[in-house]
């Protein structure tokens, strides 16, 4: 891994520290994801029948992206809205937001 953090420094001239802070956002919004979903699993009784247990789990999981999805979206609003992949899809909601 410190390998690669060398040669993206080297090729896109990114400093380590940018490359790391660029990991930690993701890694905070996935451990929100996992304690929702451990909570969840934890609290809620796994159905037996097969037809419940798809909606468990997709319901599970479903609270576990859209927690991922709140954190994500709150530490980019808290580092300033800068430039990335959360803006465009910041654009593309605020346009199916105002189509509603």
């Amino acid at each position: 891994m410190f390998t690669s953090l060398f040669l993206v420094r080297s090729l896109l001239n990114l400093s380590i520290r940018e490359q790391l802070q660029n990991l930690i956002e993701p890694a905070i919004a996935a451990l929100a994801m996992g304690l929702v979903m451990r909570i969840l699993i934890v609290t809620l009784q796994e159905p037996r029948d097969r037809i419940a247990l798809i909606a468990y789990t997709f319901g599970v999981g479903g609270f576990g992206m859209i927690a991922y999805g709140l954190v994500a979206a709150g530490l980019w609003n808290a580092a300033g809205r800068r430039d990335g992949a959360e803006r465009v899809v910041a654009h593309i909601l605020m346009k199916l937001a105002r189509s509603l």
